[in-house]
C-alpha cells in the first residue's frame, strides 16, 4: 500500500515536470555556440564531396571558410548539418557575406539542414549582407528552419539587400526552409522576411517565413527612394527562364513606414531590366493581412510584378485590398503605377477561413512535385515536414482518456492520480514533440494501473458479530451454526465484493434468527397486565399478595435474560434459609 502511494506521488511529480515549456528543452537540447570557430572539419579533408557538421562551433568555421582572402565556395560539394544549434544570441557573420554571383566569391555548394533547426541568430553590421546566407550562386539550400532570427540594420547600414536567411540568391535553389524571428531595416532597400533579393534562375519552393519585418525608412515625395518589402522575398530581378516561386506562405507581420514603398505579403516587386522571360509565382498562400505601409494603397497581398511575370493558384485574405498588381513602369520617372485594366482575378481566389480543409485540398491539388501541405497546429496550412508546426497524435491519449471515463471512479480510492494524468495532457504539443504526447498517454495507463479500490463496508458484518456474542450459546439447543457464520467472515475484501460481504453479514443474521431456546431455560415474566400494573389479588399487610394469580403468563420471551438472573438469586437466598436452620438446630442440641 505504501509502495503504490509513493508511486502516486511520483506520478504527479513527473506530470508537474511535464508541463514546464518544451521549447526551452528543445533549445537546451541543441548545441550551443561558445562563440569560437573550428574549422578542423574541413583542413586536411579538402577533397571530400561532404561534410558533416555537428557543433556550433564548425557551423561558424564553414562562414568563416567562405570569408577568408581566398574564400572556399565548395562548388560541387554538400554540407550537412547533423544537429540542432542554438547561436546563443553571439553576432553571426553570414556565410559568403561580401561575395557576388560568382562561384568564386558565393557559396556555391548545397548546404542540407536535414530539417535541423538554428535557434537565435543575431547578426547586425553596417558593412556586411546579413542572415545565415550573405550570397548564393549556382547554391542549393534546403531543410532549414531559422528559429527567432533576429536580423538589424541601421541607417547606416550600406548594402543593397536583407534577409533571414540569405541576402542575396542568385541562380540558386531554396527548398524546404523556413524563418521565424524579427528583421529591422532602416535603409532603402530590398528586404525579405526569408531572402532579400532574388536574381535570374533562382527558384523558391515550398518555403515560409514567420517573422516580423519592420522597416522605419521615413516617408518622401514621389520619385524618393524607398524599400521594397516582402514577406517572403524582396525583389527578384532579372528572372530568368527557370524561375519561380511556388509554394510559399507567409504568417508573420509587416510594418513599413514609408510612404513610397512596395509592400507585399508574398514578395515585394520583380523588375525585368533587359526583357528577360518573367517570373512565375505559383499556389501561394499569404496567412495574415497584419501588414501596415505609410501608403495603404502600395499594399498587395501577394506581389506587384511587372508585365512579364505569372501569378497563378495564389490565395489571399477577404478584404478590399489589392492581391496582386500589374506595374506599369517608367523608367525615365523612376516611377510605377498599377495598371488599371488589370484582373487579378487570374491570379488566385480570397479566402476568407484559413482553417478550412478545403483550401488544403486546393493547394495540393496545384503543389510543385515533392511539396505536400496540411493543416498546422493552428489551423492554417503548412508543410508536411514542419513537424514543430503540426498537431501531435493525440489518438493514445484519446483512448487513455476513454478508458479512464470508462471507470467508476468512487471504486477506487486514489483516482485523483488518474485525474491528475488527464488534466496534465497539453494539447498544443507539435509532431515534434509526438515523444512526449505519447508520454502523457502512458501517464494515463499507468495512473489507471495503479488504481486501488477502495475497502469493502463490513459495518452491517460487525453489527451482526456483535449482536451474536451478546448471546448466551448455553441458552440454545444449538448454536454452531452461529459460530459457522462468524468464522467464515473474510475480512480485506475490496468493494468489488461488497456483496459478498453483505451475504456474510445476512448468514449470521438467519443463523441467529434459527436459534432455538434449550428446554428448561428460565423465562422472564411478561410486563403485568392492567392499566395500573396491579395484580388482581388481595395485598397482605407484609405487601405480598393474597388470593388470585396474575392475569400475565409468567414463561419468560426469547431473549429475556432476568428470569435466569432471578432464578440464580433465589437459589442463593434458599440455601442461606437452609444454612441459618442446621446452624439454629445444632445450637439447640448443645443447649439441651
Amino acid at each position: 500500500m505504501k509502495l503504490r502511494r509513493w508511486f502516486g506521488i511520483l506520478l504527479c511529480a513527473l506530470l508537474c515536470i511535464g508541463l514546464l515549456p518544451t521549447m526551452a528543452f528543445a533549445e537546451e537540447s541543441a548545441d550551443a555556440w561558445d562563440g569560437t570557430a573550428d574549422t578542423s572539419w574541413y583542413e586536411g579533408n579538402e577533397d571530400a564531396p561532404e561534410y558533416h557538421i555537428t557543433t556550433a562551433e564548425q557551423l561558424a568555421g564553414f562562414s568563416v571558410l567562405t570569408n577568408q582572402a581566398s574564400p572556399v565556395t565548395f562548388i560541387g560539394k554538400t554540407i550537412y548539418l547533423d544537429t540542432d544549434v542554438d547561436l546563443n544570441g553571439h553576432t553571426w557573420t553570414a556565410v559568403s557575406e561580401n561575395g557576388m554571383n560568382s562561384t568564386a566569391s558565393s557559396f556555391a555548394g548545397t548546404f542540407d539542414g536535414q530539417g535541423h533547426i538554428i535557434y537565435n541568430l543575431n547578426a547586425s553590421s553596417p558593412t556586411q549582407r546579413l542572415g545565415l546566407f550573405g550570397t548564393v550562386h549556382l547554391a542549393t539550400i534546403k531543410n532549414v528552419n531559422l528559429d527567432n532570427a533576429t536580423i538589424t540594420a541601421g541607417a547606416d547600414s550600406n548594402r543593397l539587400e536583407y534577409g533571414t536567411l540569405i541576402s542575396w540568391a542568385s541562380s540558386s535553389t531554396v527548398e524546404n526552409c523556413y524563418a521565424s524571428g524579427q528583421l529591422t531595416v532602416a535603409t532603402d532597400q530590398l528586404i525579405g522576411g526569408l531572402i532579400g533579393q532574388c536574381t535570374e534562375d533562382t527558384r523558391v519552393i515550398g518555403c515560409g517565413a514567420s517573422v516580423d519585418i519592420v522597416s522605419t525608412y521615413p516617408e518622401g515625395d514621389i520619385g524618393d527612394p524607398a524599400p521594397t518589402v516582402g514577406g517572403v522575398i524582396g525583389q527578384f530581378e532579372n528572372a530568368g527562364e527557370n524561375s519561380l516561386i511556388s509554394d510559399c506562405y507567409f504568417n508573420g507581420s509587416i510594418s513599413v513606414t514609408s510612404n513610397q514603398a512596395a509592400c507585399s505579403g508574398i514578395f515585394g516587386a520583380c523588375f525585368d531590366f533587359d526583357g528577360a522571360p518573367g517570373l512565375t509565382i505559383s499556389n501561394c498562400v499569404l496567412l495574415t493581412d497584419d501588414i501596415t505601409c505609410g501608403n495603404p494603397d502600395n499594399i498587395t497581398y501577394i506581389a506587384a510584378v511587372d508585365e512579364d511575370a505569372t501569378v497563378q493558384h495564389c490565395f489571399w485574405p477577404d478584404g478590399d485590398r489589392a492581391a496582386v498588381v500589374r506595374l506599369i513602369v517608367n523608367w525615365d520617372l523612376g516611377i510605377a503605377e498599377a495598371d488599371p485594366n488589370f484582373d487579378q482575378s487570374v491570379c488566385g481566389e480570397s479566402v476568407s477561413d484559413f482553417s478550412s480543409a478545403g483550401l488544403v485540398e486546393k493547394l495540393n491539388e496545384n503543389a510543385y512535385s515533392g511539396v505536400t501541405w496540411t493543416i498546422g497546429k493552428d489551423g492554417s496550412p503548412v508543410f508536411a515536414w514542419q513537424d514543430n508546426l503540426i498537431s501531435a497524435d493525440y489518438s493514445l491519449v484519446d483512448a487513455a482518456i476513454e478508458k479512464a471515463n470508462e471507470l467508476d471512479k468512487e471504486l477506487y480510492s486514489n483516482y485523483d492520480v488518474v485525474t491528475a494524468a488527464i488534466e496534465a495532457v497539453d494539447r498544443n504539443k507539435s509532431k515534434a514533440e509526438q515523444a512526449e504526447v505519447d508520454a502523457m498517454a502512458q501517464a494515463i495507463e499507468d495512473a489507471i494501473a495503479a488504481l486501488e479500490y477502495r475497502a469493502a463496508d463490513y459495518t452491517a458484518v460487525d453489527a451482526a458479530i456483535a449482536k451474536a456474542e451478546a448471546l448466551n450459546p448455553e441458552n440454545y439447543t444449538d448454536f454452531s451454526a452461529v459460530e459457522t457464520a462468524v468464522s467464515a467472515v473474510t475480512r480485506g475484501l475490496d468493494i468489488t465484493h461488497q456483496a459478498e460481504v453483505d451475504a456474510m453479514a445476512q448468514a449470521i443474521e438467519d443463523a441467529i434468527a434459527s436459534l432455538e431456546k434449550a428446554p428448561g431455560t428460565p423465562t422472564e415474566p411478561d410486563t403485568p397486565s392492567g392499566g395500573n400494573g396491579s395484580s388482581s389479588g388481595t395485598a397482605t399487610g407484609d405487601g405480598s399478595a393474597n388470593g388470585g394469580q396474575s392475569s400475565g403468563s409468567t414463561s419468560p420471551k426469547t431473549g429475556d435474560y432476568t428470569a435466569p438472573v432471578l432464578a440464580v438469586s433465589l437459589l442463593a437466598a434458599a440455601a442461606a434459609g437452609l444454612a441459618g436452620a442446621l446452624v439454629y438446630g445444632r445450637k439447640r442440641k448443645r443447649n439441651g
